[in-house]
């Protein structure tokens, strides 16, 4: 549900929802069978943007409020 609520809600992106096991184990998109999360600015796996620092703050924040701009519209 987590998945679908990041993936379909206009802000869904915005979203970060962990979801952990019973024993406190984090439990990622992959193991529910998702696709790993996409970087706002571009193709690639957001991990890896962010690893990378790919993007400055700016332009994250930029597309942050463009989002943000367009859903209140």
């Amino acid at each position: 549900m987590t998945c679908d609520i990041e993936d379909s809600h206009p802000l869904g992106r915005l979203f970060d929802i962990d979801v952990m096991s019973a024993d406190g184990t984090p439990i990622s998109r992959q193991t529910v069978g998702g696709e790993p999360r996409r970087c706002l600015l571009c193709d690639h796996e957001s991990r890896w943007c962010m690893r990378n620092h790919s993007h400055t703050q700016e332009e994250l924040q930029a597309r942050i409020q463009q989002m943000v701009d367009d859903y209140v519209r």
